[in-house]
């Protein structure tokens, strides 16, 4: 039996919005839900033509690229934080011109430091965003 794959996830959902279950959504499937959906598609399948071992084969290699990209850009984004923070150590002792709404403001970077996943430079004991920072020139 052939099942189109735009029709049953339209199904799927109008069935979900129609149903209270008590279930909560995720946002993304991890190896365990490919794994149950594997065996929830063995077990509907028709006895009399059995889906292709290539094809099962297929799905998983798709399944496994998907997760490894997931990691990929999961680390890519941990060390792209990591590397700004260690850049805008470089303005540290520096004067440094920060954009503070539609003011500037001008002194010497005394700390750098990541609040809530944004990299924060101090200045004259005030924290500013580092992407604010307008001009850094060597102190003196």
């Amino acid at each position: 039996m052939a099942v189109d794959a735009t029709s049953s996830a339209t199904n799927a959902s109008a069935y979900a919005a129609s149903t209270d279950t008590g279930r909560t959504v995720k946002k993304a499937l991890g190896q365990e839900d490919f794994f149950e959906l594997l065996a929830t598609q063995l077990a509907n399948q028709d006895p009399l033509s059995p889906m292709e071992n290539t094809e099962y084969i297929a799905q998983m290699a798709s399944f496994s690229t998907l997760e490894s990209m997931s990691s990929l850009a999961s680390s890519f984004s941990a060390f792209s934080a990591q590397q700004g923070f260690m850049t805008m150590q470089s303005v540290l002792g520096r004067e440094v011109t920060v954009q503070d709404g539609d003011n500037t403001v001008s002194g010497i970077a005394t700390a750098v430091h990541v609040t809530d996943g944004t990299t924060q430079v101090t200045i004259d004991g005030t924290d500013y965003p580092a992407m604010n920072i307008l001009r850094v020139e060597v102190a003196g």
